[in-house]
């Protein structure tokens, strides 16, 4: 029996490397793209959400980063089948970009302290939505949720307290820390 495109794909390539159509459009929505925005995703995989986002929103521009060969192959088979090839490119390591064409950036990758440095000290311009998948940004109010996803405008506001952040994320008044480290751990 064989199986349908979106279980074929993720039993091939991983969960990394499939959203399906609600999904990218739920990311279309909170990134609120524009054609003259250049969308940055760290960590693009096979560069389905850049080429879903740059036909949807006429995008001129937008960059994937990704360091394993066989995505990277994936990806620019996949942009050239899509005839993007103009309009998108695919990088190596986000983590010595340069960010400062972005206008949206797509994290999907986890956190540690250093990669928060790192990533978002990488020249960043006021305004600069990030949209968080699955995790919002520790510690930083977002600007937007649209759940799982997570919009934060740079520069970021940190939070005064947990609870506070708690309550941001989960747009909930009586939120606390511990709702939303359980209602994340369970998503």
């Amino acid at each position: 029996m064989k199986l349908p495109t979106p279980q074929r794909e993720h039993r091939r390539w991983g969960r990394a490397d499939y959203f399906d159509k609600r999904h990218k459009d739920i990311f279309l929505k909170i990134a609120q793209l524009n054609p003259s925005d250049v969308l940055y995703d760290l960590g693009c995989g096979n560069a389905s959400l850049l080429i879903y986002a740059t036909k949807k929103r006429k995008l001129k521009h937008a960059v994937g980063f990704e360091n394993m060969p066989s995505r990277v192959r994936t990806a620019n088979k996949k942009i050239k089948e899509a005839g993007l090839k103009d309009r998108i490119e695919i990088k190596d390591d986000f983590y010595d970009a340069d960010f400062s064409e972005a206008n949206v950036i797509f994290d999907m990758m986890l956190e540690g302290k250093e990669d928060f440095k790192k990533l978002y000290s990488n020249k960043l311009k006021k305004g600069t939505r990030v949209i968080k998948h699955n995790l919002p940004l520790i510690g930083y109010l977002p600007d937007n949720v649209v759940f799982p996803f997570y919009m934060i405008r740079y520069p970021f506001k940190k939070a005064r307290t947990k609870d506070q952040w708690a309550r941001e994320v989960m747009k909930d008044p009586k939120a606390t820390i511990g709702d939303l480290w359980y209602e994340l751990y369970y998503y």
